[in-house]
């Protein structure tokens, strides 16, 4: 079954007459990985946070979205919280605590799972990022990069089925961003999560992902392979 589904999005935000999504149709199957692309103001980030009924924005939306053949709507916020990761582009509003192990105990424990399931996610969690050396650190104290890296691994812990992300490096240098990209591959490939990602590093994430969509003007304009996909982008 497929992890989304949306059919005919059409969105608008208030007192906008254009729309910022239009008619717009596509799906994630699970294990996929998969690149969102487009100019700025296309639409992107407008599309994802859709896809979290939290994180939507106000305005006039039409059509269908379905998450493991249920309407999204109808998903409570502790499923959505549990089965939809969600990172955003600034590596410091997602961070809620004062401490690093804190901090990824925090949604685990906002879910009242049992002590020993958190500390067993926290441990797990930590040694597949490789936090150890930073694991007690406070967050004030960490890089850019570590605090993405700690709001990724977080997520991780609530052990989605999809990996939804907004332009997680557009904050970070190039080291710092490609460790972040890396770390995605790995999450992809080895535990089988679905990712749906934005990004402008594209030479980065084009040779590992499955698909790439490209988006212009609150519309789909191209659904394909990555290979063809650079090859059409290459001529434009």
């Amino acid at each position: 079954m497929e992890v989304f589904t949306i059919r005919n999005l059409t969105f608008a935000y208030p007192e906008q007459e254009k729309h910022a999504l239009s008619d717009l149709t596509l799906s994630v199957q699970p294990g996929e990985f998969l690149v969102l692309c487009g100019p700025s103001g296309c639409g992107k980030s407008t599309l994802l946070r859709q896809l979290k009924t939290v994180l939507a924005p106000h305005g006039r939306r039409s059509g269908e979205i379905l998450f493991d053949g249920r309407n999204l709507d109808s998903l409570d916020q502790r499923e959505q919280a549990e089965k939809i990761g969600f990172v955003q582009q600034s590596p410091e509003n997602q961070i809620a605590t004062d401490k690093v192990w804190h901090e990824l105990a925090f949604g685990l424990e906002n879910l009242a799972l049992p002590t020993k399931v958190i500390r067993r996610r926290v441990a797990e969690m930590a040694a597949f990022f490789g936090m150890e050396p930073w694991f007690r650190k406070k967050t004030s104290e960490l890089s850019g990069g570590q605090k993405q890296m700690l709001n990724l691994a977080s997520v991780m812990a609530m052990n989605p089925k999809l990996l939804i992300l907004d332009e997680p490096t557009s904050m970070l240098d190039p080291l710092a961003a490609r460790s972040l990209l890396d770390t995605v591959e790995r999450i992809n490939r080895e535990l089988g999560v679905a990712v749906l990602l934005t990004e402008h590093r594209l030479d980065a994430v084009f040779p590992v992902c499955d698909r790439v969509l490209v988006m212009d003007g609150g519309k789909l304009r191209i659904d394909g392979a990555p290979a063809k996909i650079a090859a059409q982008l290459a001529q434009e």
